[in-house]
């Protein structure tokens, strides 16, 4: 006997009610293993609070090893440390190195004193023909300086680390060409002559000289404070009294101050410190070449404070 109508639409009735059941059942087994994550999530954060501070350390993933750059051999303190990567510089390599620093620092010691040279020697007043005074030449020199201290990777940066020096070596070369027709070429020449043999000296010193010879970082920092304060109070005293002792004392403490410094810039450049300034032979040469312009720069107001114990006059144009 065939099925009636009524009995095919209790079974129809049955079938979706047992896959809502079914639909029903899901959701509450969904719903409960949420609610079990959210328990386990918080029983392990207090797990995590609760552990002390090594043990998160210790949790925590190591850190990415430090590149650390070495000359011929790596220092023994390097060795064993899994958490640098020492890479060593062959030793011909370096020497390269040092021999194109003092080469470009050559170079611009030669383009900064024939410049003066030939200045002080057709008697060329640069202050009475060139509009720009002198002081603007120098404050670029610091602005770029400061660019190449401040930020260490424009020394890294090629082209921008040899623009800038670059820079500052003629902004440098035209500030000092202002004074030197105040000087006979020959007692310019002198001069030089005795800065070159001062940074030669000094610079050899830092190069071959055992390090407990030499005054370590942290003395050439205090020191070198020290001397920047008592330059800074006899540079206003200079500026607003206008005596020649003050100027005197001024760049007494200037030399004072390069002397010191020129035996680390030595270390530093022939890698004799921590770091190793492979990629920074622009800004080493610079040093170079200030250390030498910084000492001529002394040697020449010494000078003309000699001139003026003579005659009595400051800054008076010196006959060869």
């Amino acid at each position: 006997m065939p099925p009636t109508n009524r009995q095919t639409l209790q079974s129809s009735n049955r079938a979706e009610q047992m896959r809502q059941l079914e639909q029903l059942q899901r959701q509450q087994r969904e719903q409960e293993q949420q609610q079990r994550i959210q328990v386990l999530q918080r029983q392990l954060q207090q797990l995590q609070q609760q552990q002390s501070p090594q043990q998160q350390q210790q949790n925590q993933p190591p850190p990415p090893p430090q590149i650390v750059f070495a000359r011929g051999n790596p220092p023994d303190n390097l060795r064993g440390d899994g958490n640098r990567v020492v890479v060593v510089i062959p030793e011909t390599l370096y020497q390269r190195f040092i021999r194109l620093v003092y080469l470009w620092a050559l170079l611009f010691i030669i383009i900064c004193c024939t410049t003066w040279l030939v200045i002080s020697g057709l008697r060329i007043n640069l202050r009475d023909k060139v509009p720009v005074p002198f002081y603007v030449w120098f404050i670029l020199a610091m602005i770029a300086l400061m660019v190449l201290q401040c930020c260490p990777k424009t020394q890294r940066i090629y082209p921008l680390n040899w623009i800038l020096v670059f820079l500052v070596v003629l902004t440098v070369t035209l500030g000092g060409a202002y004074s030197m027709d105040l000087f006979g070429w020959k007692i310019l020449l002198t001069g030089m002559a005795i800065s070159f043999v001062l940074v030669a000296l000094f610079h050899v010193m830092g190069a071959v000289c055992p390090q407990a010879w030499l005054p370590g970082g942290l003395l050439t920092g205090c020191v070198t404070l020290l001397l920047v304060v008592a330059m800074m109070v006899f540079f206003f005293l200079m500026i607003f009294m206008r005596d020649p002792v003050y100027c005197l004392v001024f760049f007494v403490l200037l030399l004072a101050m390069t002397l010191l410094a020129m035996p680390y810039h030595a270390q530093f450049i022939h890698g004799r410190l921590q770091a190793i300034p492979l990629f920074t032979m622009g800004t080493c040469a610079l040093s170079v070449f200030i250390d030498f312009i910084t000492c001529a720069l002394c040697i020449s107001i010494f000078y003309l404070y000699y001139i003026y114990t003579k005659t009595g006059e400051w800054f008076s144009v010196a006959e060869d």
